[in-house]
């Protein structure tokens, strides 16, 4: 399947809430919880969407929920990962 097949697919949303039903129990390996992964999720099918001009811009995603959590995570144990 080439990009232009991609961009033209018919993805509606009850296949593409399958497809991340599906991820779900792989993404939550990686989440501190329930409310984690519901941003996570959220956070990934945002960037994720097939329309440029419907994807959020670099700096909407770079102020989304999940990214800034992640952020403020770092810097509150920036001397953990610093070791």
């Amino acid at each position: 399947m080439t990009s232009a097949d991609y961009h033209n697919a018919d993805v509606s949303m009850t296949k593409a809430d399958a497809e991340w039903t599906g991820r779900r129990p792989y993404l939550k390996l990686g989440c501190s919880d329930e409310n984690d992964l519901e941003r996570l999720v959220d956070f990934l099918r945002a960037m994720l969407v097939l329309n440029p001009s419907e994807r959020p811009s670099a700096n909407q995603i770079a102020k989304h929920p999940w990214l800034m959590e992640v952020a403020e995570a770092v810097d509150t144990h920036s001397d953990t990962f610093r070791q």
